[in-house]
């Protein structure tokens, strides 16, 4: 569902709550975390990503790969 507020204002109001997400305990929090701050456009994510690319959880790894590709991309 967030997938449909990619690039607004509404998402970019929840990116430092992403942001401290991405440091959750749980692997699958850590992913989505990454994945929707991937759809803020916002380019401060990155910074918050790029952590995740050493994280002990391969499928948060490879989130963060496609995240950080997406947000150079905008």
């Amino acid at each position: 569902m967030l997938e449909d507020f990619a690039g607004t204002e509404l998402l970019e109001t929840i990116v430092p709550e992403l942001i401290r997400l991405t440091r959750a305990e749980e692997p699958q929090i850590r992913a989505d975390a990454c994945h929707y701050l991937s759809l803020t456009e916002n380019s401060e994510a990155l910074n918050a990503i790029r952590p995740l690319l050493a994280d002990e959880d391969p499928e948060v790894r490879e989130i963060a790969m496609e995240s950080i590709a997406i947000l150079e991309a905008v």
